[in-house]
């Protein structure tokens, strides 16, 4: 899309019905929210409540140093923008972004079929209480994020901001930072793991299940079926039962009642 086409974007043409959409998040002080899609085929779509940062955002093609291009595959499911230390291109749209209104910036990540979905919630307060807030009310942004997606698919005018894809410049800078370390990555919650089981626990005893293994335990222990685990964590509940039986064989276990016993007694939660 070129820059000519940008002032017909939904997120500019029709301002006030997506900020009717989004005025529950001003009751948690919570001014911007924005929905980023990266297709299967790595195209980039974006519908937001703030026009005037959305084509600040689209025309300087901030897109190509965003979070979504993050060369790490391995990011957390939740961010706070105010952990990171940012660099270049990266570092310039963060700035640049106060001048919009969009402060200390929370984004909840989710991922299915090969798709990826940001969705960013932020305000226009200098002080960073609001990320007590995000925390506090992980539970009610998600539900806000499901209301949303409904709302959108049902409005023909705001679901055409899904039809205009962004080309990504994977010859670009990308995604940068000064510490990696802040994004996090399985290596370093294995490598914790097996730090605290050698410091407390018999070496003989030791089992590290990665990090999506754990996320599909912990919700089998919640009593969630597999089809239920799989919409919380946006895989198919076949890749569910796929890390359970991973699981299952890691920890010697039989069934899912073995397998909940057994992590049980290894402390794994």
């Amino acid at each position: 899309m070129s820059y000519n086409n940008i002032s017909n974007h939904p997120s500019l043409r029709y301002t006030r019905e997506i900020y009717d959409i989004c005025r529950p998040l001003q009751v948690l002080n919570i001014t911007y929210f924005a929905h980023v899609n990266i297709d299967k085929l790595g195209r980039f779509s974006i519908l937001s409540n703030n026009p005037q940062f959305s084509e600040h955002y689209l025309k300087n093609k901030y897109y190509n140093c965003d979070i979504h291009m993050a060369r790490n595959n391995k990011l957390n499911h939740f961010i706070l923008w105010d952990n990171i230390e940012l660099t270049g291109e990266s570092m310039k749209l963060h700035l640049e972004s106060f001048a919009f209104g969009v402060q200390h910036t929370f984004t909840i990540i989710e991922s299915k079929d090969d798709e990826h979905n940001f969705y960013h919630f932020a305000n226009n307060r200098t002080s960073n209480a609001v990320n007590q807030v995000y925390i506090n009310n992980i539970d009610l942004l998600r539900l806000f994020i499901s209301e949303f997606n409904k709302t959108v698919k049902q409005s023909p005018s705001l679901s055409k901001a899904y039809d205009l894809k962004f080309i990504l410049d994977d010859e670009g800078s990308g995604y940068t930072v000064q510490n990696t370390d802040s994004l996090g990555y399985d290596v370093q919650r294995l490598h914790f793991y097996k730090e605290l089981k050698k410091e407390f626990f018999d070496n003989t005893q030791t089992v590290i299940l990665p990090q999506q293994q754990m996320r599909c335990v912990n919700f089998l222990n919640q009593g969630m079926t597999s089809k239920e685990i799989g919409k919380q964590l946006g895989i198919s509940p076949r890749t569910v039962e796929q890390h359970l039986k991973m699981a299952r064989e890691s920890t010697g276990s039989r069934n899912s009642k073995e397998l909940i016993i057994r992590c049980k007694e290894l402390m794994l939660f």
